[in-house]
């Protein structure tokens, strides 16, 4: 995992690693060094803190908040002040700790926290090491590696079996479902980069026929069955350290569809499994076969298109760029069958995109941008 160093001087710009500071100050766990951890696609900031005692992560989120308040009640109140959060609420620190000491209840291994200071907007959490499952892939045999995504698998059937107590419970994410609303709504930040960044003459890009696509494969993607989702359940997102495999960023679980954490597992666009490891887990858990999975597939390759190329363009972070063309890979993989066969206008779209990475390996080598190529 990146990192650099933040220093003692903190100029304006490290105003989240001065609340950091600060909050260790007030939980009476001072810090001799801080490090800025590369970040994920949202707006929370991760540190790692180094004392006498060890190290510890520090989550930052930009805004204050009460750890008293119940996840659910937080919900609906910040849903009331703004209805369109009712598709958009993630990344909310209240569930955060809400789900984490759901997860240590059901046996899932996730960092356990160590401090709470709402008001700077810090959360302190255990340390698990930079070895993600997605580096694992590099440096551990093959029959490690299928072993720890067994464990993985073995992570969503726990998850999955937990279900009604969660909703006894009241747990935040049984309030929330990836309902083919939803998983429209994911599909709709693909279009918005294609059309802001992507494409030079909007014209060529048939935004009706993509909607109508994207609406019916949402439909086939929401699935019957409903059970607790992690919902971004990837190798970026698994990070083993001393034999346990730990589950991160599980603030945002939901109710879905039982296959929707496993296919985000297999077909991670940032390790290329090959079919019959993907056969293999598929087969470990009662969720269909692959012809039943393949719009929930679809859906979620899709979904993390949109995220990468967002990122990608926005920010112009070229983190995303492999992960983004393999995402392109595997759908393109997929043209013959079903849903895909049945998407022409997103068939298209994916073939555009492709032929752009395509073009812009050497445009990036050059230091130009990657949707200039």
């Amino acid at each position: 995992m990146g990192s650099k160093s933040i220093p003692t001087d903190l100029s304006p710009q490290h105003d989240a690693a001065t609340m950091v500071r600060r909050a260790c100050l007030e939980l009476g766990q001072p810090v001799e060094r801080i490090e800025l951890l590369a970040g994920d696609v949202s707006q929370r900031r991760y540190f790692r803190l180094y004392s006498g005692s060890g190290t510890r992560i520090a989550c930052y989120y930009p805004e204050p908040f009460d750890p008293s308040e119940g996840a659910r009640a937080r919900r609906q109140r910040i849903c009331s002040r703004n209805p369109r959060m009712l598709l958009h609420f993630a990344s909310d620190p209240v569930a955060f700790i809400q789900t984490t000491r759901w997860f240590l209840q059901c046996g899932i291994p996730v960092p356990r926290l160590f401090g709470v200071c709402g008001h700077l907007g810090v959360i302190l959490l255990e340390d698990v090491g930079d070895l993600s499952l997605e580096r694992a892939t590099d440096v551990l045999g093959e029959k490690k590696i299928l072993a720890a995504y067994r464990r993985c698998v073995g992570y969503l059937e726990q998850l999955q079996s937990s279900t009604s107590d969660a909703q006894r419970e009241g747990l935040v994410g049984c309030s929330m479902r990836l309902d083919s609303d939803k998983l429209y709504d994911e599909l709709l930040l693909l279009l918005e980069a294609i059309l802001a960044y992507f494409v030079r003459d909007n014209s060529s890009v048939h935004v009706a026929r993509l909607q109508h696509e994207w609406r019916q494969l949402a439909r086939r993607a929401e699935g019957e069955g409903q059970v607790l989702c992690h919902r971004d359940y990837h190798s970026r997102n698994l990070f083993l350290e001393n034999d346990v495999i730990f589950v991160l960023d599980h603030q945002d679980l939901r109710l879905g569809h039982p296959g929707y954490d496993l296919v985000s597992l297999v077909w991670d666009p940032y390790v290329a499994l090959s079919p019959g490891a993907r056969c293999t887990m598929i087969s470990q858990m009662d969720v269909g076969g692959l012809e039943e999975l393949r719009p929930v597939v679809v859906q979620r390759l899709l979904k993390a298109l949109g995220t990468y190329l967002t990122v990608l363009t926005r920010r112009q972070d070229t983190r995303f760029f492999h992960a983004a063309r393999l995402a392109c890979m595997d759908l393109a993989a997929l043209f013959d069958e079903e849903p895909l066969s049945a998407m022409p206008s997103t068939r298209r779209l994916i073939v555009a995109i492709g032929e752009a990475f395509d073009r812009s390996d050497a445009a990036m080598d050059g230091g130009r941008r990657w949707q200039d190529a």
